[in-house]
C-alpha cells in the first residue's frame, strides 16, 4: 500500500481519504457518499479481522471492530502522509511498526498437533 500511495504516475494518497478531507464544501450528498465508501472499507476490514479470528488466524479475545478502526486510522494517516510528500521509506516504516503491532498469529491446533 504505501508503494501505490508514494507512486508517481498519479497524485499521491488515497482519493476516498482525500476526499474526506476536502470535500466540507460540497454537497451533503457527496459528503454522505464518500462517507458511505469509506464505512464499507472499514466493514470490509472488520469483516475480514472476524473471518480471522474464526478461522484461527488471529486470536479470539481480539475486538475485530476496534482493530478495523485502527489499520483504518492508519491507512488514512498513511494517505494524508503520501500526499504531503512523505518519503516511500517512511510510509513502509510505519507499515511496518503498524504490522508489529497486529495482534499474534494463533497457530491453529493441525500445526501442533504434526509437531
Amino acid at each position: 500500500m504505501a508503494r501505490e500511495l508514494s507512486e508517481g504516475d498519479h497524485p499521491r494518497g488515497c482519493m476516498m481519504v482525500m476526499a474526506a478531507a476536502t470535500s466540507a464544501n460540497a454537497s451533503s450528498r457527496l459528503q454522505k457518499v464518500i462517507a458511505e465508501k469509506r464505512n464499507a472499507s472499514r466493514e470490509h476490514m472488520r469483516a475480514r479481522i472476524k473471518r480471522g479470528i474464526e478461522e484461527g488466524d488471529v486470536p479470539a479475545d481480539t475486538d475485530a471492530g476496534a482493530l478495523a478502526d485502527f489499520y483504518s486510522t492508519i491507512v488514512a494517516g498513511l494517505s494524508t502522509s503520501a500526499r504531503d510528500g512523505t518519503t516511500r521509506k517512511s510510509l513502509m516504516a510505519t507499515v511496518e511498526r503498524a504490522m508489529q503491532l497486529f495482534p499474534a498469529v494463533v497457530k491453529r491446533k493441525r500445526s501442533l498437533a504434526a509437531a
